[in-house]
C-alpha cells in the first residue's frame, strides 16, 4: 500500500510539472492566479504524503500486533471457521459414535446391566510436571468414593487422564463413557468449537512411527476416511481428542518408544491437549510413565458386586449367574 502511495506521489508530481509546462498553466492562472494555483498543488501533494504515511503507520503496526499476539494452536474459530469445516466437523463426530457408541459400548454388558466400579486414583503412575516443581512426587494412593463418575475424574485430571486396571476389568468401557460424555458436549455445542474426541487404538502403532502425529494422521485416513490434509491440520492444531486404547497391545518391544512418542506429543503441544490412555496395570509398571495429570486404576470386583450385577440384568444374565 505504500509503496502504491509513493508512486501516486510521483505521478502527482510529474503531472503538476507537465502542467506547468502546458498552456492549461496560463487558462488556470488567469482564472485563480498565480500563487492560489501553487498553493492547490502543492496542497494536493500534501494530502498526498500525509496519506501515505498513515498507510504505512497503520501497515506497520497490523505487523506488530501479529508478531505480539500469533495465532494459538488449536483456536477453534480458526480451524470451523467455514461450512465445510463445520460439515466435516460433525461427519467426524457422526463417525465416532456410529462406531464405538453405537457399535461398542450400547452392544456391550454395560448397556444391560450397569456396576459401580470401585476406583483409586494413582498419581504416583504418571508425571505431572506441577508435581516435580513442587516437590509432591510420591502422593499416596487415594480410593474413591463409590459411584465416582469417571467423567468428573477426567475434569479433575485437566483432560489429562491414564486408565489402568487388569484385563477385562472394564477400561475400554470406561474410556468409551468419557467419549460419550464428550461426542454429546461436542454435538451440543452450538459455536462448533469444542475439540472431536476421536477413539485411537494403540495396537497398530509401531516404533517405525516418526511421531504420534502422524499415527493419528494415517489412522484417521484409515479408520475413519479423513482427508490426510484435512487430517494433519485438525492434529497439528490440537482440533482432535484423542482417546487412546489398548497401550498394552502395542508390542512389547515398542511399548517403551510409544510412550515417549505419546509424552513427545504432549510437549510439543505444550501439554495442553485432553488426552486419555488406557493400559493394563502389569504391563503399564514395566514402561516409562506417561506425562498425564493422574491415573485411576479400577479395583477388583468384590463378591458381592458381582452377584448384585449378575442380579440387576435379570433373565439376559441368569445364565452366566448361574454358571
Amino acid at each position: 500500500m505504500m509503496l502504491v502511495s509513493l508512486a501516486v506521489l510521483v505521478y502527482l508530481g510529474d503531472f503538476a510539472v507537465e502542467m506547468m509546462a502546458q498552456p492549461l498553466q496560463k487558462k488556470l492562472e488567469a482564472l485563480i492566479g498565480e500563487q492560489l494555483l501553487e498553493r492547490l498543488l502543492w496542497a494536493v501533494l500534501a494530502i498526498c504524503v500525509v496519506a501515505a504515511v498513515l498507510s504505512f503507520l497503520k501497515e506497520w503496526g497490523a505487523a506488530e500486533d501479529e508478531e505480539a499476539a500469533p495465532s494459538v494452536p488449536g483456536t477453534p474459530e480458526k480451524l470451523f471457521a467455514t461450512e465445510s469445516d463445520r460439515r466435516n466437523r460433525k461427519a467426524l463426530l457422526g463417525k465416532v459414535r456410529h462406531a464405538w457408541i453405537d457399535g461398542v459400548l450400547k452392544k456391550s454388558l454395560w448397556n444391560e446391566a450397569r456396576i459401580v466400579l470401585q476406583l483409586e486414583e494413582q498419581p504416583r503412575n504418571v508425571i505431572r510436571p506441577y508435581d516435580l516443581a513442587r516437590r509432591e512426587t510420591g502422593k499416596p494412593d487415594v480410593r474413591l468414593a463409590p459411584g465416582r463418575r469417571v467423567i468428573e475424574v477426567y475434569e479433575e485430571a485437566h483432560g489429562a487422564l491414564l486408565i489402568l486396571g487388569q484385563p477385562g476389568s472394564g477400561k475400554t468401557t470406561l474410556l468409551l463413557v468419557v467419549a460419550q460424555e464428550l461426542l454429546d458436549r461436542a454435538d451440543g455445542d452450538a459455536s462448533a468449537q469444542s475439540p472431536i474426541p476421536v477413539v485411537f487404538n494403540l495396537s497398530s502403532w509401531r516404533q517405525t512411527e516418526a511421531a504420534l502425529d502422524s499415527w493419528l494422521v494415517t489412522v484417521l485416513n484409515q479408520e475413519y476416511e479423513v482427508p490426510a490434509k484435512i487430517g494433519q491440520s485438525w492434529v497439528s492444531t490440537g482440533a482432535i481428542l484423542p482417546l487412546l486404547d489398548g497401550l498394552d497391545e502395542v508390542p512389547e518391544a515398542n511399548r517403551a518408544a510409544c510412550v515417549r512418542a505419546i509424552n513427545a506429543y504432549r510437549q510439543n503441544h505444550g501439554g495442553l491437549l485432553p488426552m486419555v490412555v488406557c493400559c493394563r496395570s502389569a504391563q503399564y509398571q514395566q514402561i516409562p510413565d506417561l506425562r498425564l495429570h493422574t491415573a485411576v486404576e479400577i479395583l477388583a470386583l468384590t463378591r458381592v458386586q458381582t452377584d448384585q450385577y449378575f442380579e440387576a440384568g435379570g433373565e439376559k444374565l441368569a445364565g452366566i449367574r448361574a454358571a
